[in-house]
């Protein structure tokens, strides 16, 4: 019975999480005037993707100093 429960809980979180990160950004900055929490913005200004993959001479035409 417990198992059912913490089943469903789980599952359902994970279905909040998803659908929170596939929501539009004019949404999720709405819920931000709410809590700042909810919705912490993105860093503007670089288009890569911020990894760790590479050292920056791969991802980023220019290092950063």
């Amino acid at each position: 019975m417990w198992q059912d429960i913490l089943t469903a809980v789980i599952v359902a979180v994970a279905a909040l999480a998803l659908l929170w990160r596939w929501l539009p950004q004019r949404w999720r900055a709405r819920a931000a005037r709410v809590h700042p929490a909810l919705a912490p913005m993105a860093k503007t200004g670089s288009s890569c993707g911020g990894c760790n993959a590479c050292a920056g001479d791969r991802c980023a035409p220019a290092r950063k100093p």
